[in-house]
């Protein structure tokens, strides 16, 4: 059974150096690295000796402008502890409350980005997607835009009917455009019967 990802997203002062620093004194393995580029991640993975079914993806993501640890695998929770206790993480209350107190569309759109990459796919939260909601009807389109972006990393079947609703009644072409292959990539990778 293939078990969603858990993202924790880093704070600034979580920098690179201070993750690999703490995966070293950890003693964690490293599995494999992918040097990224413009388009794609920056990348390395690793697994805790004790735990060779847990994965730990430190993540430069340039789509989403964010860094990132992803968890895959089983037996993460005593991993997300450590993670949590080492290194600047936001959690769920700051996500709401930079969701609701944006002072501009582009901070919006920001937080709107980085709520998405938290949001784990396996366990809709109906707080957070009511942001969601709100900010796929703000006026900006760049806002509405980013919402199709964290319906993909959030994958709540939720996001259905709003897609759909961007897809076909936004005013702006390329939020619809947006919302259409957001809408066709959740269809046939996460949302298939069975």
């Amino acid at each position: 059974m293939f078990v969603s990802p858990i993202r924790l997203v880093l704070k600034d002062e979580a920098s690179r150096g201070k993750v690999t620093n703490f995966v070293w004194k950890k003693g964690w393995t490293l599995h494999d690295f992918k040097p990224g580029s413009d388009q794609e991640p920056y990348e390395y993975i690793w697994y805790p000796r004790d735990r060779k079914k847990t994965f730990i993806h430190y993540v430069e993501d340039p789509w989403v402008g964010a860094r990132y640890i992803a968890l895959m695998g089983e037996d993460r929770e005593p991993v997300i502890e450590q993670i949590r206790a080492a290194l600047p993480t936001y959690g769920r209350e700051e996500f709401l409350l930079h969701l609701k107190e944006a002072k501009s569309p582009e901070e919006l759109a920001r937080w709107v980005d980085l709520a998405g990459v938290a949001a784990v796919p396996d366990t809709f939260d109906p707080e957070v997607f009511a942001r969601f909601q709100a900010a796929a009807h703000h006026p900006d389109p760049n806002v509405r835009a980013e919402v199709t972006r964290a319906s993909v990393f959030a994958a709540w079947r939720e996001f259905k009917g709003l897609l759909e609703e961007l897809r076909t009644q936004d005013p702006e072409e390329e939020v619809r455009r947006r919302a259409d292959i957001a809408l066709q990539a959740l269809m046939s990778n996460n949302w298939q019967e069975g």
